[in-house]
């Protein structure tokens, strides 16, 4: 995409965790802001930030809390007598499918 000529005060390169806040901080400062950014989803979509937002830390952390809680709740229910099965094996698409729709 050819956008032509511009001139802007501050300009971003990369749109991730410190990037596209960067570019907001400078243009709620008064400043012309760009944020250059060439992160692609698998299915040719355009996004800002990066590897950590769309396919790294964040949604492995999404992962991670709902791991987390299935074994909370495996351990601490037993307690009150209530018995927590196996996941199901739509649980690990159906979860990736969370994280996607969360972080777009």
């Amino acid at each position: 995409m050819n956008m032509g000529e511009q001139a802007f005060d501050v300009v971003v390169i990369g749109g991730g965790p410190a990037g596209y806040p960067a570019a907001i901080r400078a243009a709620q400062n008064g400043l012309s802001a760009a944020c250059i950014d060439e992160w692609q989803n698998r299915d040719g979509s355009r996004a800002f930030g990066g590897t950590c937002l769309n396919a790294g830390c964040i949604p492995s952390k999404a992962l991670l809390e709902s791991s987390e809680l299935y074994h909370r709740a495996a351990s601490e229910f037993k307690a009150h007598g209530i018995a927590v099965g196996e996941l199901p094996s739509t649980w690990l698409p159906c979860s990736r499918e969370r994280i996607r729709s969360s972080s777009s």
